[in-house]
């Protein structure tokens, strides 16, 4: 639902299965396109996924829940943000 929610605000969304696929995905897009930003998602509160270290430092992330114009304002964000995600 959130990616057909980008997707009508004229976003390129592409969706993972996993988190293992994102990062992978992620990885090799950014060989291509080395400026490319990266935002992801997880049904996991922020928290939690912070105190797992699954983050690295400087990776956007958006947790869920979050309201319906969440996700928009936080590409909006990411995209504004100086220098490479």
């Amino acid at each position: 639902m959130t990616a057909e929610m980008l997707r009508n605000d004229g976003y390129q969304v592409l969706v993972a299965a996993h988190a293992a696929q994102a990062r992978e995905m992620a990885q090799q897009l950014q060989k291509i396109r080395p400026q490319m930003k990266v935002l992801y998602m997880s049904g996991y509160a922020e928290d939690s996924i912070a105190h797992r270290g699954i983050l690295e430092p400087g990776i956007q992330f958006i947790a869920k829940p979050f309201r319906p114009q969440a996700p928009g304002k936080k590409v909006r964000e990411v995209l504004d943000a100086a220098g490479p995600a």
